[in-house]
């Protein structure tokens, strides 16, 4: 039986930090996992192809994620439940709109607007 050197130790340390390092940092650039994120609720006209677990994006920038997706009762429009990264405020008069990349799914877009007002966790932001 053969044991291993130091160099074989070395090595393979070396090789676990880089794998540790590299879902660190896709951790940070998607947004996935338990970073602490606050609810937003939205109602919207129509929401083409989106689904639970879309992207929520600023300027092409993952944000948050969509939770879930309802019909309103006695109407026609969609309740979207989502969750934004705390620290990244939204402006009460933001839009909202679907987007779609060529190589991408669709996602929820957030033109976020002038107002100084910023929505509260929970709060609804409607669609035109």
């Amino acid at each position: 039986m053969r044991s291993h050197s130091f160099l074989d130790l070395a090595l393979g340390a070396a090789i676990l930090c880089v794998a540790v390092g590299f879902l660190v940092y896709m951790r940070v650039q998607t947004g996935i996992g338990g970073f602490s994120a606050y609810p937003l609720n939205a109602e919207m006209g129509h929401v083409d192809s989106l689904k639970a677990g879309a992207d929520v994006r600023i300027s092409g920038v993952k944000v948050g994620t969509i939770t879930s997706l309802a019909l309103k009762p006695g109407g026609y429009r969609v309740d979207v439940g989502l969750t934004i990264r705390d620290g990244i405020p939204i402006p009460s008069d933001s839009t909202l709109g679907v987007g779609s990349g060529i190589m991408s799914s669709s996602y929820l877009n957030i033109t976020p607007g002038h107002s100084k007002t910023m929505l509260r966790p929970g709060a609804t932001l409607k669609a035109s």
